[in-house]
């Protein structure tokens, strides 16, 4: 049962760093938060960045492309939480 609930973790956990990279690739190339999906993206990521925000500064300006660092730091703490959690369903 523990196994069971750790890799439905590992895949909500995993869905989350998909969603919140998908937003960080749409605001790097600078898509129109107008558009359907890339709204979509924004709204529903954004919950998951939420806590991330006044870690760092938000954005970094490299040219005419804005990095969004939050995106980037939630991208490696989902990313440290989903290696974890494949470690212990590999454990079980």
């Amino acid at each position: 049962m523990l196994k069971l609930l750790a890799k439905i973790a590992y895949t909500v956990v995993l869905l989350a760093q998909l969603l919140v990279s998908l937003r960080f690739v749409l605001k790097f190339v600078s898509a129109d938060p107008k558009n359907a999906f890339s709204k979509w993206i924004f709204e529903n990521s954004e919950p998951i960045v939420e806590p991330f925000k006044g870690l760092v500064q938000e954005y970094y300006k490299v040219g005419g492309f804005d990095i969004e660092l939050t995106s980037l730091v939630a991208i490696v703490c989902l990313g440290l939480i989903t290696y974890a959690l494949k470690q212990m369903v590999k454990t079980f």
